[in-house]
């Protein structure tokens, strides 16, 4: 319900756009007629037809200005498309009564008026509605052909009426006295309008559909964005886009962060927890904001801890560097800030290793998350550095790969829940 909600008022807001667009370009192609018409026509002819096109200006323009209440009242474009059809017919019947007289009614297919209903057709492809562009070319077909009845008369010619041997003058003679109807003709052109109408509306259902892949491509990407933070990396949105949302488990090696505060539980009695909620709420914003700067993806909040990871989904060259980075940023921005009005105090676990990845849940309910001994340890370094008085812990296999280059400090012997012997874990040094 929500992504047709979306989709209507962005066609509906873009019709509106396009449609004012056809109807300024239909009052330039006004304005140029009436131009023509001022130079090649002589008085009286030019004043009838300077007042048509003031006529169809006026209309033109109360179109313009009423398009914005096309949600409101659905019938509007129907009625002012199939005015514009009305007006051209009345303008082409009454042609032949006002300008030229005593001339059959039949002499005006001897003029080039049926081009103008392809300028109203084609306008109508900016409604962005089909249903529009098909009403419009049904208008057009029964306004010719009922002008084709009225003109008709006992005298009028037809294709059937030309001997079948009739060849040259005989034939031109035809073809060119003012009596000629030729209806075939006219269901040709007519025939014409509805596949031309037919076409124009494919065309504009294929635009309205590939608007709204577009629209459902861009709620995919709001909707990966929400599982997993506001700061998700487009190439990960990308990655969940590309595959429906869903990313299959996978093995790979990465580094994960593990954040926890300092004194978080005294807080809570302290603040409440409307208060609480405001100052995470504030505190996360801040540490999101910093893992997402170095590539990495934060795959769950819990309490006061955030869990991320670094090369999960995508590629990330040099991920272990990036986990440190962030965790150095977090800890420089937390440093002489406040949250909500709360000095926070973090501290960081970081390990590296083989983990499982992927998208999991059930009941319309999924999330990115990971698993494994990786997993679990940069959780238990997090929480040893409150023995060691540190900030930040990282593990042997993510020193070593950091390499000589970082300044690092060992402390050995340390031991770790879940693991059977002390092992080496590592701090930086600034």
């Amino acid at each position: 319900m929500r992504r047709g909600l979306d989709a209507e008022a962005i066609f509906s807001r873009e019709r509106v756009a396009s449609t004012r667009l056809a109807m300024l370009g239909r009052l330039g192609v006004i304005a140029a007629i009436a131009i023509w018409i001022s130079l090649t026509r002589n008085p009286p002819l030019v004043y009838y037809t300077l007042g048509a096109c003031a006529l169809f200006a006026a209309i033109t323009a109360l179109h313009y200005r009423l398009v914005p209440s096309y949600a409101q009242m659905r019938w509007l474009p129907y009625v002012f498309y199939g005015l514009d059809v009305a007006m051209v017919i009345a303008g082409i019947a009454l042609s032949i009564l006002i300008f030229f007289d005593h001339v059959p009614p039949a002499m005006v297919y001897h003029f080039n008026y049926f081009p103008f209903f392809f300028l109203v057709l084609i306008s109508t492809g900016m409604s962005l509605s089909p249903r529009v562009v098909l009403w419009t070319g049904a208008c057009i077909v029964a306004g010719w052909l009922m002008l084709y009845l009225v003109v008709d008369h006992p005298a009028g010619l037809d294709w059937d009426d030309i001997p079948a041997d009739a060849r040259g003058d005989a034939f031109l003679a035809y073809i060119l006295s003012p009596d000629w109807v030729g209806g075939f003709s006219r269901i040709q052109e007519s025939i014409v309008i509805l596949a031309t109408a037919g076409i124009l509306s494919l065309i504009v259902y294929r635009a309205r559909r590939l608007v709204a892949r577009q629209i459902e491509a861009e709620q995919s990407r709001r909707a990966v964005r929400e599982a997993f933070g506001q700061y998700v990396p487009d190439t990960v949105a990308d990655a969940m886009i590309a595959t429906g949302g869903i990313l299959p488990p996978e093995q790979r090696r990465a580094s994960v962060l593990f954040c926890d505060l300092t004194g978080f539980t005294a807080m809570t009695h302290r603040l409440g927890p409307e208060r609480t909620v405001a100052v995470l709420n504030d505190y996360f914003d801040c540490v999101a904001a910093c893992i997402g700067r170095h590539g990495g993806i934060i795959t769950q909040f819990q309490g006061d801890a955030a869990l991320a990871v670094f090369n999960a989904p995508t590629d990330l060259p040099d991920h272990e560097r990036s986990a440190l980075n962030a965790a150095r940023d977090i800890l420089e921005s937390c440093a002489g800030s406040t949250f909500g009005g709360q000095e926070m105090i973090p501290r960081i676990g970081i390990a590296t290793g083989e983990l499982v990845a992927g998208t999991v849940g059930g009941a319309g309910r999924r999330g990115y998350t990971v698993h494994g001994d990786t997993v679990n340890l940069a959780a238990r370094l997090e929480a040893k550095n409150k023995d060691q008085g540190t900030r930040i812990l990282l593990s042997a296999e993510t020193a070593a790969a950091l390499g000589e280059g970082e300044a690092l400090r060992a402390i050995e012997n340390v031991s770790l829940p879940g693991v059977a012997e002390p092992v080496t874990v590592y701090t930086p040094t600034h």
